[in-house]
């Protein structure tokens, strides 16, 4: 297992030195489609300037729901993507398989580019990911000293918790939302952490632990917390000299 305080560590000290942010995509797809138009996707997404990685995965929770995780050097270009004429096309196929509306939004993780997402689909150094939103006020009123507080908190959390699951592989990555999301009726603010596992059943195990029971509630009295959400992924990788 990885020192995960010197991950942890590392990750906190260089915030303000990010060069990658990760697009998240969240879709459900419609009943019997096709994903092979992702395939695609990992083409069109990875000719643009500033893009570096492809990653997707339906849910293990949920076949008919998929995640997109696209790391971009920076905000600024992938933007711009969204902007050209590739990026509308491509949008108008993906939307032919999907049930209903994509989310998109961008997450500054740290470490970056978040490798706790690079799953080979079950066979890399996290083979699934546990990845989970926390929901927050929207707008000016959570500002960015609340921010970290929730920043140091979690980290602090972590580090005192992880360690004790059987089967957590010592990756992690966690960050705030650059772009507010809708969730329970209104945009709110997005907090996105990934845990890396050998197995869903060793993540389903250590939440029967008295460890676990203390973690909870921990998480649940974070700054004005809404709520959360909890899936896990196995990524196919796709990098830019492979598309």
């Amino acid at each position: 297992m990885r020192n995960l305080a010197l991950l942890l560590a590392t990750a906190v000290t260089s915030l303000a030195a990010t060069v990658t942010v990760t697009e998240v995509a969240n879709l459900t797809l419609a009943a019997n489609a096709s994903t092979e138009v992702f395939d695609k996707a990992a083409k069109v997404f990875l000719a643009q300037p500033g893009a570096v990685k492809f990653r997707s995965s339906r849910l293990v929770e949920n076949s008919d729901s998929f995640r997109l995780f696209v790391d971009w050097e920076t905000i600024e270009a992938s933007h711009a993507f969204a902007k050209t004429k590739a990026y509308k096309h491509l949008q108008k196929e993906i939307q032919h398989v999907l049930a209903k509306d994509p989310v998109y939004y961008h997450v500054a993780f740290e470490p970056s580019p978040p490798v706790v997402f690079d799953n080979y689909e079950g066979k890399g150094e996290s083979p699934f990911t546990e990845f989970l939103n926390f929901f927050f006020p929207g707008g000016d009123g959570y500002n960015s000293t609340r921010e970290a507080n929730v920043t140091e908190t979690m980290t602090a959390i972590l580090e005192k918790y992880a360690p004790t699951a059987d089967g957590f592989t010592g990756h992690t990555a966690l960050g705030w939302g650059l772009d507010e999301i809708a969730y329970m009726g209104a945009q709110r603010r997005v907090f996105a952490i990934g845990v890396g596992w050998e197995s869903v059943e060793a993540h389903e195990t250590w939440e029967k632990t008295p460890a676990y029971a203390e973690f909870l509630p921990q998480l649940l009295g974070l700054d004005s917390l809404i709520g959360i959400e909890m899936r896990h992924v196995s990524n196919k990788i796709v990098k830019k000299a492979e598309a």
